[in-house]
């Protein structure tokens, strides 16, 4: 699909369709740039949700033991 859309842009205007095809190696190196970074990101925000998660479990398993302590302030910073 992608190399008939090229064929039929040279038959149209060859002229349009090179500087379409010039530009693609661009367009490719700022999506991988921008893929990296938003990998990173999102990596970094899976691992806090994994903690908060972690520490909602912690929470909802052991409220009698957090009662029993009187940790509730401890868990509420936490």
């Amino acid at each position: 699909m992608v190399i008939s859309g090229i064929i039929i842009s040279f038959c149209y205007e060859w002229r349009l369709a090179l500087l379409m095809l010039a530009a693609v190696p661009l367009t490719c190196i700022i999506m991988s740039f921008m893929a990296k970074k938003t990998t990173a990101s999102m990596m970094q925000e899976m691992r806090c949700i994994g903690k908060a998660g972690e520490i909602a479990e912690e929470s909802i398993m052991g409220i009698r033991t957090v009662q029993a302590f009187n940790a509730q302030e401890h868990m509420t910073q936490k």
